[in-house]
């Protein structure tokens, strides 16, 4: 538990660099989205190693999204590095495997 909470301090500095926010106020706002990014993104590609560089950079630009309130943007503008995410963490199922028969 205290080993995420130092990870997500290191990503919000990253976060208020990207977005040069120089001040304190916003710290536990950015860390709410940085949460709630590395969810939705998990869930929606699938990909579950949240430390692999690819996975923190699509966080950071949610985050991103979200905090300038384009969020609505991100899926479309981002959906190629989404779908390149999600097929690196692809694992095929055991041949002979059928889904749903």
């Amino acid at each position: 538990m205290a080993d995420q909470a130092l990870k997500n301090a290191d990503l919000v500095q990253q976060l208020k660099t990207k977005l040069r926010i120089f001040h304190n106020v916003d710290d536990q706002r950015l860390d709410r989205m940085i949460e709630v990014s590395k969810q939705v993104i998990a869930r929606d590609t699938g990909y579950e190693e949240i430390d692999d560089p690819k996975f923190i950079e699509l966080v950071l630009e949610r985050c991103r999204y979200d905090y300038n309130d384009s969020l609505e943007f991100f899926n479309a503008n981002f959906q190629s590095n989404l779908l390149s995410l999600s097929l690196d963490g692809y694992v095929p199922s055991e041949e002979g495997e059928t889904d749903g028969d």
